[in-house]
């Protein structure tokens, strides 16, 4: 009958709904899984960046106490250095001297 048949249309066409609603909710919560997935792996590389930039920064304000301790053993054997040329040329000079008024 007609009224069978329009019965098994609505109620095909109440099917088919469902099935295009249950297929968009599983779109979206691939989609929704998908973009928790992407953050997470995005918030790990900034975790990540930021640890290694830390480190970084660890390393580089360590490297430059040691050279600045570098730097000041350098300074003061330069110090040192220059007060034993400064000794050897005073001894030069007087033994110089020395020399010169023997002759």
């Amino acid at each position: 009958s007609f009224k069978e048949l329009t019965e098994q249309q609505q109620k095909a066409q109440r099917t088919l709904v469902d099935m295009q609603i249950d297929s968009a909710k599983r779109d979206l919560e691939l989609g929704i899984r998908s973009l928790r997935q992407q953050n997470h792996a995005e918030l790990f590389q900034e975790a990540e960046r930021v640890a290694i930039a830390a480190v970084g920064k660890g390393v580089r304000e360590s490297l430059a106490t040691e050279v600045a301790a570098l730097h000041r053993v350098v300074r003061q054997m330069n110090d040192s250095v220059d007060e034993r040329l400064r000794i050897f040329e005073q001894r030069l000079n007087g033994m110089e001297s020395r020399f010169s008024q023997g002759l």
